[in-house]
This record gives C-alpha cells, sequence and structure tokens, in this order.
C-alpha cells in the first residue's frame, strides 16, 4: 500500500503499509502508520514495561510488523532488548526480521516455536482469537509469572487467549486502547492539533464508546502492571 503513495512516513514504508492517507496542497497523496504508537502508548498506559525487555509477538503480518517497527524505533536504548517474531507460514516472521534489522539498531530475531517462556511480554498480532475453535497462538501454562499478555484483537474480547492468561494471574490486555491511543496521532496528522491534545488530555468518552459490555468496569478503572515482587 506505502508504494502507491506519492509519501510515506518511516513506519508505514517498513511495515509496507498505512492506515491514514491523506492530500497535499501540492495534490499528492501521503500517508502513514499509526498501529505501532498505539500499541507503545498502550503498553505505557497500562503501565507494561517493555524497555530493556524480552518481547515475543506472535504474528508478522501488516499488525506485527506495525508493533515490531516501534518497538524497533526506540533503539537499544528506549526499546526492548530483544523482539521475536514467531509466525507459522515459513519465512514470513524472518523476512520482516531481516527488514526490522535492515532500519534500526535493535536485536530481532524470528523463532520457529510459539513458546512464552522466557519472554516479559507476549504480544498476539495474529487472527487467532476470531474463531470460536481457534487454538490459543501460544501456551499460557509457560509464560513467565511476571509475563504481560497484549492480544491486539478488537472482535471477542476477552478472548481466550486473555481469559486464560488472567486465569492464570497475568496482567492481560486486549486491543481496545491500542485502537483509543491512536486517535490523537490521527488527528495531529490532519492538522486537528488542539482536538489531538483534547484527546489526550482526557479519553474516557472514547473508553465509553469503544469498550465492550464485558469489559465496562475496565474502561473506568485499568487494570495496572504490577510486577510479582511488589504485588
Amino acid at each position: 500500500m506505502s508504494s502507491l503513495l506519492d509519501g510515506c512516513g518511516l513506519l508505514g514504508r517498513v511495515a509496507g503499509s498505512v492506515n491514514v492517507v491523506r492530500r497535499t496542497e501540492h495534490g499528492e497523496l501521503e500517508g502513514d502508520l499509526f498501529d505501532g504508537e498505539g500499541f507503545t502508548t498502550a503498553l505505557e498506559y497500562f503501565n507494561i514495561p517493555y524497555r530493556g525487555k524480552r518481547v515475543l509477538i506472535l504474528g508478522a503480518g501488516v499488525t506485527g510488523a506495525a508493533i515490531g517497527v516501534a518497538l524497533a524505533d526506540g533503539g537499544t536504548v528506549d526499546g526492548p532488548e530483544h523482539v521475536a517474531f514467531f509466525d507459522p507460514v515459513a519465512g514470513k516472521a524472518a523476512g520482516l526480521a531481516a527488514q526490522l534489522n535492515a532500519f534500526f539498531d535493535a536485536t530481532i530475531v524470528a523463532v520457529d516455536s510459539n513458546d512464552p517462556a522466557g519472554y516479559d511480554l507476549v504480544v498476539n498480532a495474529s487472527q487467532l482469537g476470531l474463531g470460536a475453535e481457534d487454538a490459543l497462538p501460544s501456551d499460557v501454562s509457560r509464560m513467565e509469572p511476571h509475563a504481560a499478555v497484549f492480544d491486539v484483537l478488537l472482535r471477542g474480547q476477552p478472548t481466550p487467549f486473555v481469559r486464560a492468561a488472567r486465569a492464570r494471574g497475568l496482567h492481560a490486555q486486549p486491543g481496545f486502547e491500542m485502537l483509543l491511543q491512536q486517535m490523537p496521532y490521527y488527528l495531529d496528522y490532519f492538522g486537528y492539533t488542539e482536538a489531538a491534545q483534547g484527546v489526550r488530555d482526557d479519553s474516557q468518552f472514547l473508553r465509553d464508546m469503544i469498550y465492550p459490555t464485558a469489559l465496562a468496569g475496565e474502561a473506568l478503572n485499568p487494570p495496572r502492571y504490577q510486577s510479582p515482587s511488589v504485588a
């Protein structure tokens, strides 16, 4: 998609996709991708640590790429210590890892297993969970006691993956906040800076609109990550 535009932001170019397009005053089309910023800002909202951590991303499609770009863009100082991609499609994770490594100063690898052992943060960026009969994207019983889970899916939340992680006492979040946290970036991109700041200052009305009934209580009182050592 990004190749069809006259101009594109770095994150959109690396991921090969955009989720917003605008026409410039010269009539050209330019776009960018804000999934990654939405993801990292959502992690900060929930107090989920990722800087200096080990992250496993399940799924190397567009969403996984956007998340990987946002994490890798922080480099070795503000980003994770290690990012691993798993995808069941042969070569897909390896191709994405190589692409990101070519752009950023970060440790990004492809792995041949969805085993979550040894990771601090596990992200489901796949479609597993959309179907009622889907297997879990990863074995929750293998996760570290301090691990956090983020499932980017919006439909069917809380998904079986989120429910299973929470049943183990892990901090697990659905993807609604990732969507919500992109809104100020969209508004800024189209020049609505005052509205963007307004959403940053108070975005509760968006949670009231986006969060499903099953998670309405969490929209008002979001659970924050706490390490088991201080819980």
